[in-house]
């Protein structure tokens, strides 16, 4: 789900999709670097920020300017970008 000129809206989508289909995910990807405060983290089971910088790469590349992170059982988040580098 993107949604970056209207976080809230998108906020109260994650929450109907949590709700209704609970076995699903919810991800936020921003081009931001950082999350609006508008945006209750705890919403969601992933949020990715950061603008796609060519010369950067994508996530798969260890220059990416962009970061991946997966909410754990106590509400927290871990940066998980590092599981998508190239070996």
């Amino acid at each position: 789900m993107g949604g970056d000129s209207e976080p809230k809206a998108v906020n109260i989508l994650a929450c109907y999709i949590h709700q209704t289909y609970p076995q699903l995910k919810v991800a936020w990807y921003s081009g931001r670097t950082i999350i609006s405060p508008d945006v209750h983290k705890a919403d969601f089971d992933y949020i990715k920020i950061g603008p796609y910088i060519a010369h950067l790469g994508s996530l798969k590349d260890k220059t990416t300017n962009q970061r991946l992170y997966k909410k754990l059982d106590d509400n927290t988040f871990k940066d998980i970008t590092s599981s998508f580098w190239k070996k």
